[in-house]
């Protein structure tokens, strides 16, 4: 999956926002996780509302990290994962865990934590 630099990153969003601003789009949602898609589906139970979501991440669709539950974790550190650490932790020595597992692709936080949690 191609990775964007935050410069370019920057000038997607603002053409999705052209897009947005130029199109019959009644709402737009800033990323495709599990709660900007169930905010998506349920606005367009309207039949007469469009709506329009951008995700920074692809949809991973073939991607075996996502569709194999054997491979539960395999996705954490990879293009499709933020990587993100988190704060210093004070009851853990002031450690940051590193990375912390956040989705960057349609979807993909509830789906891991759905495996997790099936394991």
């Amino acid at each position: 999956m191609l990775s964007l630099s935050p410069s370019f990153a920057r000038l997607v969003v603002v053409a999705a926002l052209a897009r947005f601003a130029a199109a019959a789009t009644d709402y737009l949602i800033v990323g495709g996780g599990t709660a900007g898609l169930v905010l998506a589906e349920r606005l367009t139970e309207d039949p007469n509302v469009n709506v329009l979501v951008i995700e920074a991440g692809g949809d991973g669709l073939g991607n075996v990290d996502i569709s194999d539950i054997s491979r539960v974790g395999a996705a954490w550190g990879t293009d499709i994962d933020w990587q993100f650490p988190t704060e210093p932790l004070t009851y853990a020595n002031n450690r940051q865990l590193t990375p912390s597992p956040r989705g960057k692709v349609l979807g993909l936080v509830a789906l891991a934590f759905l495996l997790h949690t099936l394991r």
